[in-house]
């Protein structure tokens, strides 16, 4: 079939496919950088947090009297967890990850801190046995042993060793070999590294990069209780680890325990809600576009019923009608496309600097181009295989 007549019936009415090729134009745009904006934050809430988060119960305790011994009381609390069955080791520790609420340090490379390279770490406060509760895996080095853990804030002290992620070190070192190096507050304190581990994500998956943690050896009296279970005893155990907690102190406040699951869903929950959104303005601008070809392809047979029909006297036969819309409609769908694909790196540049999101990846292109063209073809199908139908007689009959 030749492309020039068909062409030339575009340009002598083209007010109507110049709008539809608009509709289709923004429809790619809008779905190529929403699926591409989904599929990110898919990737991202895949991550793993580097932790046993599966079996962590989370509880916190609060402490009203500040002149108390820290230690003696963690004591007591984490024999009293341990004693109940199902739980396997308690820890306690500032924060975890995913839970969006933690803290960050910059720390030097060099004592001559002008010298050195400067680097942001968050960092998870916690005890001598983090690692069996939180489920971590110390890959070079050791982890801290119980006289490094500071319990008592207020008296000045101040812990001078540090634990690494393995992704973080690696960048930090330059992939050295990182035990016994040291780096530096701003205040020039010395913290030496005694060991690394599988790469822990920090308390914020949209802030930094997610893996660039460290662990220091410091216990306070309100941070949470950390308390690992066996997968068939977590959700069970959730009220006893309150009412054991409310039992020991009745002067201190208890927050309802949550599974870390629980946490990171929470944190979470704005993305999901948000793909689920842009999934249904997806849906609901193809579906709008595709009613418009479909109007646009009903609305150019209802006027076409005498070429038609004079075509259809000479000898056309019907897949020839049929051909003709489709390919009429896949010229207007194309044009929309090219225009689309104008438009999507135009507003993906504007999500970039607006909202810092990762650039557009253009592997993903050749399928929403493909998916563009079958809905323009299937709206445009009922049209045309209806404009097949249309008599001879009858038509050349109006002239």
């Amino acid at each position: 079939m030749e492309i020039r007549p068909i062409l030339s019936t575009l340009l002598r009415n083209k007010t109507g496919a110049i709008l539809i090729a608009l509709q289709i134009a923004l429809t790619m745009a809008v779905v190529i950088n929403a699926a591409f904006v989904i599929a990110d934050r898919r990737d991202t809430m895949a991550k793993t947090t580097g932790v046993d988060d599966g079996n962590l119960i989370l509880a916190r305790a609060l402490q009203t009297d500040r002149d108390i011994d820290v230690r003696s009381i963690v004591e007591r609390d984490t024999s009293a967890l341990m004693s109940i069955d199902g739980v396997q080791k308690v820890s306690k520790i500032s924060t975890v990850p995913l839970s969006n609420s933690g803290s960050s340090q910059t720390f030097s490379t060099s004592a001559e801190l002008e010298d050195g390279s400067w680097f942001n770490l968050a960092y998870y406060q916690t005890d001598a046995v983090a690692t069996e509760t939180l489920g971590l895996e110390v890959t070079r080095g050791r982890w801290f042993r119980d006289d490094e853990i500071v319990y008592n804030p207020g008296d000045g002290e101040v812990p001078r060793v540090k634990v690494l992620s393995d992704a973080v070190a690696d960048e930090i070192f330059e992939g050295e070999d990182p035990i016994g190096k040291f780096i530096y507050t701003s205040r020039g304190d010395a913290i030496e590294i005694i060991g690394t581990i599988s790469s822990v994500g920090r308390p914020w998956y949209n802030w930094g990069e997610l893996y660039s943690t460290s662990f220091t050896p410091f216990v306070e009296i309100n941070y949470m209780y950390a308390i690992r279970t066996a997968p068939e005893n977590r959700d069970r155990l959730i009220p006893i680890i309150e009412e054991t907690l409310v039992a020991l102190d009745t002067d201190r406040l208890v927050g309802e325990p949550r599974t870390h699951s629980e946490v990171i869903a929470r944190t979470y929950s704005r993305d999901v809600a948000m793909n689920r959104m842009l999934t249904i303005v997806m849906a609901l601008v193809v579906s709008i576009t595709a009613l418009g070809i479909v109007g646009l392809a009903s609305f150019s047979v209802a006027q076409r019923h005498r070429q038609i029909g004079t075509r259809r006297a000479v000898g056309a036969r019907r897949h020839h009608i049929l051909s003709y819309f489709l390919v009429e409609n896949w010229l207007i769908t194309t044009g929309g496309i090219v225009l689309g694909l104008v438009l999507s790196f135009a507003l993906n540049y504007w999500l970039v600097t607006k909202y810092t999101l990762p650039k557009l990846d253009p592997v993903a292109l050749p399928l929403v181009v493909l998916g563009l063209w079958a809905v323009g073809l299937l709206a445009a199908a009922g049209p045309a295989r209806k404009a097949t139908g249309i008599d001879p007689a009858i038509a050349t009959r109006t002239v």
